[in-house]
């Protein structure tokens, strides 16, 4: 009769666990196993969710174990084996040579090998977790803004004071300009803002305001690793969503006249499926950017493109051009809406624009006013400026905020009545 050993945390057990030891069972009449320590286990990963004792119980109940050994080692000696008479280990496919030889180095002739169960994983179940607990109110509030045919309106803001503006004139929804966020920093729309800095800008913004934000992430700031990082890091925030375009890092602002090198379809793909694969929450929306017209590219390249993101999980689709007219859109429309339940049509018309009625009779579901605010506070700074230097004088100055208006946008009012409350007088008794 043969003893076959298995090592194992066990935490958070699921069918994985059991696949695997029903297999290894197979390989004799007797399943013994191990089960490490949280000390034990945290020399090599993070601290194991249940406890060893509550581990064992749970092992205990597997149909296919025959006994359980606590506070099992990491490196399985041959005394080990004699100690409890095992005559073969089994163990998942996932050791480097190098694991293999430190943990069962005396004893590698009787280690047998095997698969793992595709498509679970206990860090794969604490995902799970973390994104059904995770509720993410202002994305939920953008996704009902995505509505074909009845397009919502979303303006750019670069910093706070522009996002509560912003709320304050009506509008529903913010778009975070890579521009504007970059002009305002005095740098060029050339990722010379780290994300981490953008990310500042928008914790902000997100502060400032009620209005769900969808933030303009260029390309993601490298590959998939570094984009999925920016989305764990946005829904953490509580942003609403994020796009990414597909053109390689660093960026090229779109509406230069220079060469727009756009990113292989595959790789951007991984990129969109790394990035929904990370969200923390399912209402936060990953925003595919399509730039073949930008790039000169032509309307079957972007509809390509666009089929391709769709299918990678992108929850809405960006369709970019710089035309003086709206022609691309309406081409790329007409191909578009052929089939059903397409993924949502999120627009940007700088260059070009027509009636709002057109834009949702086209079946658009979103339109991006994307970097007005900025370029209307260049134009009122410059004329200011210009006016008190030449005159000397701010006497006929018009047209310009009063500093009243400026604490009201900064909410001064709540603080006055917070000191109140919290800076009154102690009296001994």
């Amino acid at each position: 009769m043969k003893n076959i050993y298995v090592d194992m945390v066990g935490d958070l057990f699921h069918f994985g666990h059991v696949e695997l030891l029903r297999r290894a069972r197979e390989f004799g009449q007797k399943l013994i196993v191990g089960v490490h320590s949280d000390e034990t286990v945290m020399t090599y990963k993070r601290k194991p969710v249940m406890t060893m004792k509550e581990r064992i119980v749970v092992i205990q109940s597997c149909k296919y174990v025959d006994e359980v050994i606590p506070d099992a080692p990491l490196v399985v000696t041959q005394k080990y084996l004699d100690d409890h008479q095992i005559d073969l280990i089994v163990h998942g496919d996932d050791l480097t040579d190098e694991d293999k030889h430190l943990m069962f180095g005396e004893v590698l002739s009787k280690l047998i090998m095997i698969n793992y169960t595709d498509g679970i994983s206990t860090t794969s179940i604490l995902h799970r977790l973390n994104y059904y607990g995770h509720n993410n109110h202002k994305a939920k509030k953008f996704r009902s803004m995505l509505t074909p045919g009845k397009p919502g309106l979303i303006m750019e803001a670069h910093n706070g004071l522009s996002a509560k503006i912003v709320q304050n004139s009506g509008f529903k929804g913010i778009w975070g300009s890579g521009l504007s966020i970059s002009a305002a920093l005095g740098v060029r729309d050339a990722n010379e803002a780290s994300w981490t800095q953008v990310l500042e800008v928008i914790n902000f913004m997100n502060d400032a305001t009620d209005l769900p934000i969808l933030l303009d992430g260029d390309t993601g700031y490298g590959n998939f690793n570094n984009a999925r990082r920016l989305v764990q890091k946005l829904d953490q925030l509580g942003v609403a969503g994020v796009c990414l375009e597909d053109k390689i890092f660093p960026k090229t602002n779109s509406l230069l006249d220079a060469k727009q090198e756009l990113a292989d379809i595959a790789e951007f793909c991984g990129k969109i499926r790394a990035c929904c694969d990370s969200k923390l929450s399912r209402d936060f929306v990953v925003v595919a950017r399509i730039e073949a017209f930008i790039a000169g590219a032509g309307l079957e390249e972007a509809l390509k493109r666009a089929n391709e993101y769709e299918k990678a999980g992108a929850d809405a689709i960006l369709v970019h051009s710089k035309k003086a007219t709206p022609v691309e859109i309406k081409e790329f429309m007409a191909e578009w809406n052929k089939k059903e339940n397409r993924a949502p049509i999120i627009i940007v018309p700088t260059t070009y624009f027509t009636t709002y009625e057109e834009f949702a009779n086209l079946g658009v579901s979103l339109i991006i006013w994307a970097n007005h605010n900025m370029r209307a506070s260049v134009f009122a700074m410059e004329r200011v400026c210009k006016q008190i230097y030449e005159e000397m004088s701010i006497k006929n100055l018009k047209d310009i905020s009063t500093v009243k208006h400026v604490f009201e946008l900064q909410n001064e009012d709540e603080l006055q009545e917070a000191e109140k409350k919290y800076l009154t007088e102690w009296k001994s008794d």
